[in-house]
């Protein structure tokens, strides 16, 4: 096979196929998410984006340090509007790798806000590679977020919303299963969500009871997600996780989001961003 580059590579379809050059001809390969997220990680395939907005001269991200309930300090970052207190404090959860900056400097969160012009305060803190979960080495960033974050940035109690990406999109759906008071709504971008601790990410789990203990599409879990806050979970059709992201959407009467073009990446995350922002305001 010659040289792929992006003129040469046709995408058809429902991703149900890709037509790719050949030597002697066009060649069809079935089963293309695998084939489609390759060419993607190679640059010869785009995926779905939203630029940044801009809004402007609007008021600086602030960075600190918090002593959470775990007793492990924890690195946040908060962006707040001009112009008093804020209606809402949206709360975001990094991706794997990401940290208390990711929100802001990689996805632009608080720009998507204040093009809106929402009242609202964008905050996050940096989760490591806990995943969002209580751990046996004693780390808890999302107790940190529910114990520490959340009642720093309104003590009165809320109201809140999540959003998470990947790593961060697991940690709002366990979030919605166990919301503490004041969290409204919950929004999860291509959660990694696994069915078992075999298949999950190495790390992601201490071990099998730690996965059963935190896996949200057991039937406890969906049982409480049917009667938590309202839940919007979103996924690029090219992302290993669409499967799973389908089973939660199918599982949780009301959810809202869907399966939309993209990938596992910050363009698709940002793509999601106008439509998601517009949704956690109509579900307050």
């Amino acid at each position: 096979m010659g040289t792929l580059t992006r003129r040469r590579v046709l995408v058809g379809g429902a991703a149900a196929t890709v037509t790719v050059a050949a030597a002697g001809g066009w060649a069809v390969v079935e089963n293309v998410s695998p084939v489609r997220r390759r060419l993607h990680a190679a640059g010869v395939l785009d995926g779905p984006d939203r630029a940044v907005p801009d809004v402007g001269d609007i008021p600086a991200v602030e960075y600190g340090t918090l002593v959470a309930p775990d007793g492990r300090s924890y690195r946040w970052g908060r962006w707040t509007p001009a112009g008093g207190d804020p209606e809402l404090c949206l709360v975001c959860l990094h991706a794997k790798g990401g940290d208390a900056a990711f929100p802001f400097r990689a996805l632009g969160v608080h720009r998507f806000v204040a093009a809106a012009g929402l009242p609202w305060a964008v905050a996050s803190l940096d989760g490591a590679a806990d995943y969002w979960h209580p751990r046996a080495s004693g780390a808890d960033a999302l107790g940190a977020v529910t114990g520490a974050l959340m009642p720093a940035l309104a003590p009165r109690g809320g109201p809140f919303a999540v959003l998470g990406w990947s790593m961060g999109g697991y940690g709002a759906v366990l979030l919605a299963e166990h919301p503490p008071a004041g969290v409204v709504a919950a929004v999860a971008a291509s959660p990694a969500v696994w069915t078992s601790f075999d298949g999950a990410a190495p790390g992601a789990f201490d071990d099998a009871a730690d996965f059963r203990a935190h896996d949200v599409l057991a039937a406890a879990g969906v049982e409480a997600l049917r009667g938590g806050p309202p839940l919007r979970v979103d996924c690029g059709e090219d992302d290993v996780f669409a499967g799973t992201s389908r089973r939660l959407l199918a599982a949780v009467p009301g959810a809202a989001g869907g399966i939309h073009p993209g990938f596992h990446d910050a363009g698709t995350w940002r793509s999601f961003l106008p439509a998601q922002i517009e949704w956690i305001r109509s579900a307050r």
